[in-house]
């Protein structure tokens, strides 16, 4: 722990005192005002645009709202990364997978029951499972992920979305 504090100091960031306590709780109370409106026009714009275009709300949420929902972390994890924090920028985007998968997912699933259809959901686990397995791999080059291995993310996404448009189709029209 003293190493990381040490480590925090020399590249520059300070303890809050009292006055950047506050600061600090205001910016964060901000922040989730700003998330809870924010989810609200979000959830009424997914529900919009698939109703306006007749696709399915799961399909409309899987690609659009997945990436209002990762922006923050995009941003957050980019801003560590370009501080040299990449830790931080780790922990951020596994941390916030686990705790959309299984704290978001079980709370929202508490308030009302999530029917799954298995159909909606395969090619979701074959890619986690995929990608989960290529991070591993990944690892292995001394756990740095380098600009290659970015795009073989990238190129996957893109693959994915496609993947899933595809067979959101398949599903609309039986």
């Amino acid at each position: 722990l003293r190493h990381s504090i040490d480590t925090y100091r020399g590249l520059g960031v300070k303890a809050a005192g009292k006055d950047g306590l506050i600061k600090n709780i205001f910016e964060v109370l901000t922040g989730l005002t700003g998330i809870l409106v924010g989810a609200r026009v979000l959830v009424d714009s997914i529900i919009g645009l698939s109703l306006a275009f007749g696709v399915s709300e799961y399909l409309v949420a899987l690609l659009l709202m997945s990436i209002g929902t990762s922006l923050p972390e995009l941003l957050v994890s980019f801003s560590a990364a370009q501080k040299g924090y990449m830790t931080m920028a780790l922990g951020n985007i596994i941390g916030s997978d686990i705790a959309n998968m299984l704290w978001v997912f079980g709370t929202a699933a508490v308030i009302r029951p999530v029917d799954i259809a298995p159909e909606l959901i395969f090619i979701q686990i074959l890619f986690m499972l995929l990608l989960s397995v290529l991070l591993i791999v990944f690892k292995r080059s001394g756990y740095v992920i380098d600009r290659r291995e970015g795009a073989v993310f990238l190129g996957i996404y893109v693959f994915f979305v496609l993947m899933s448009i595809l067979s959101g189709n398949e599903l609309r029209d039986s």
